[in-house]
Formats: structure tokens, sequence, C-alpha cells
């Protein structure tokens, strides 16, 4: 399996402790369907482009500068998602924007930025940028589905916005982007997610399917695989993972400090840690699955939660 592969979360650590001018789910801001839209509003809020027309000329960039001046946005006469959200989104829906803005940071990794976030056609779309991910030791690929989880788990626990979206798309530009709807969220009682088990980087504008098509890693040979692809052998480590996580969770939310058998049952889940550390690094990772990496990105995020809440 993938060197260090559960030590992504280290059970150490926590001891110490959208219409025709949308194109695949993002705005083209240089579309004249959105040029006209744009040049509409502008209009009825008073700052004259002239006849709609979709051509951004003189008239047109000068009310954008006004426009930009009277609400206080970053000087300049371009159509962006800063410009495009002040014109078209209620003060509720940039309430939202904001809101979204702020939960994302700390979500992504040094040298990533979001580079901009917008609401359109009830679809929320945060554009990100993973910067240089050559010296990294895993796949770029991969770190954009953790990074999926992590911002929709702090998106989702806006939920005084919920009524506000119907899909998240989560665009890495060429790479491709994930899309998920309400109908996909989970719950396990812990809070609200994603099963990243179905994340899927795609380059077109369809959205994610129950009945994707996996692809098996390594040579050509057949593997056995379970109905939702993952391997059987990966999921039962996987899941028994998780339920000794839970159990460590759960022993530290109760934790009493005047317990002294509590010492025991401490070090008996070490040992159970310890035990599921070194099958992970005697696993073959030339034998996984893309869906083995999903469920276990879906595992990490589960846990990780979990560990996060504990230690707050």
């Amino acid at each position: 399996m993938r060197k260090g592969l559960l030590s992504v979360v280290a059970l150490g650590a926590a001891v110490v402790s959208m219409s025709t001018c949308v194109m695949a789910s993002k705005i083209d801001y240089s579309n004249t369907d959105t040029i006209k839209m744009v040049q509409e509003k502008l209009n009825a809020a008073g700052f004259d482009c002239g006849t709609p027309d979709g051509v951004a000329g003189s008239g047109t960039k000068a009310a954008i500068q006004s426009f930009r001046e009277a609400n206080g946005l970053e000087k300049s006469e371009d159509i962006d998602a800063e410009l495009f959200n002040a014109l078209t989104l209620s003060k509720e829906q940039n309430g939202f924007v904001k809101a979204v803005l702020e939960a994302a940071d700390g979500n992504l990794g040094e040298g990533e930025k979001l580079k901009e976030v917008t609401l359109y056609d009830n679809d929320l779309c945060l554009s990100v940028d993973l910067g240089d991910t050559s010296n990294s030791d895993v796949p770029a690929e991969d770190i954009a589905l953790v990074r999926v989880s992590s911002l929709t788990d702090a998106i989702l626990e806006l939920g005084n916005f919920e009524h506000l979206w119907e899909t998240i798309t989560v665009d890495f530009g060429d790479m491709g982007e994930v899309v998920n709807g309400k109908d996909n969220i989970k719950d396990d009682g812990y809070g609200k997610y994603f099963d990243s088990a179905k994340f899927e980087l795609k380059k077109d504008t369809e959205t994610n399917s129950e009945g994707s098509e996996v692809s098996v890693a390594g040579d050509n040979s057949a593997a056995t695989v379970s109905s939702d692809g993952v391997t059987p052998e990966v999921k039962e480590f996987l899941d028994s993972y998780e339920a000794v996580m839970n159990k460590y969770c759960d022993f530290m939310e109760n934790y009493d400090p005047n317990d002294i058998s509590a010492m025991t049952e401490y070090l008996t889940l070490l040992q159970e840690y310890s035990d599921f550390a070194a099958k992970a690094d005697a696993m073959d990772e030339s034998s996984m699955t893309d869906a083995d990496y999903k469920y276990y990105i879906d595992v990490m995020a589960r846990v990780e939660k979990r560990l996060i809440d504990v230690s707050s």
C-alpha cells in the first residue's frame, strides 16, 4: 500500500491533544450572453451601459469601473467573479459566498489557493489552483479528491445556507472537476459529508454517477472487486481501521483521568493501531483499484473529522 498511507491520520497526534452562459458549471466571463447579462444588471442598478449587446466596449467598461468604485470592489474594468457575484446575488447569497471563503480557509495546502467562488443557477462553484504538485509523493489527482472532501465538509457545516444551492462543484482547471448534489449527502451521526468513494474528476459536463466504471491499477489481470468497485480485502481492512479509530475517539470522549483502569484500555487501543499500521505497510499498492483509493480517502476524511471533534 502507498507508503505512509495511514500516517495521514496519526493516532498519536490526537492523543497529545447553470444557463447558456455557464460551461461545465463554471461562468465564462467572455461569453456574449454573460456580458449581456452584466450589461442588463448594470443598467438596472443605474450604471448606464447603453443597449445590452454582449460586447464589452468602452461604455460598458466605464460602467463597470463606476459600479466597482461605488460598491467597494477592487478597481478594475474586468468582468470577473467579484463583479458577477455583486451584480447577480442577493445580500443573503453574497453572505453565503463570503461564508464559503472563510470556511475554505485552512482546508488548502501550501502553495494552493482558492481562485474564486461563484453561485449561479443553484450551483456553488469553487475554482481551486493546486499549485506545483510535481515534487509531491502523492499524485495530483489524489490531492484534488482530498481537497474536495475537506472543502465540501466545511461547506456542509454551513447548514443555514443549504437552501441556496443544489450542487457543489470543485473545479481544478485542466485536471477536471467534481460535482456533488444534495442527493449525494451522507450523514453518519457525526456530521454531513459526501461519499468520496464516488468522487470522480471529470473534464466534461457530466455529473457523478452511482454506476461509474472504475479502472484497475497495475497489470491487466482480473481482480475481484465488490459491486461498488472496492476490493473486498481493502474494504475489510479500512472498515476495521475505522472501527478501531471510532473506539479510540469514544474512549477519549469518555476519558476519566481518575480511572486507573482506563490506561489498560488505552494501551490496548495503541496495540490495535500498531497492528493496523503494520498491515498497511504489508499491503500491495499495485493491486489497488481507483475505487480502493477513493474509499480510502472517504474513510480517512471521516476519521479525521472525528479526531478533530475529539481534540476540540
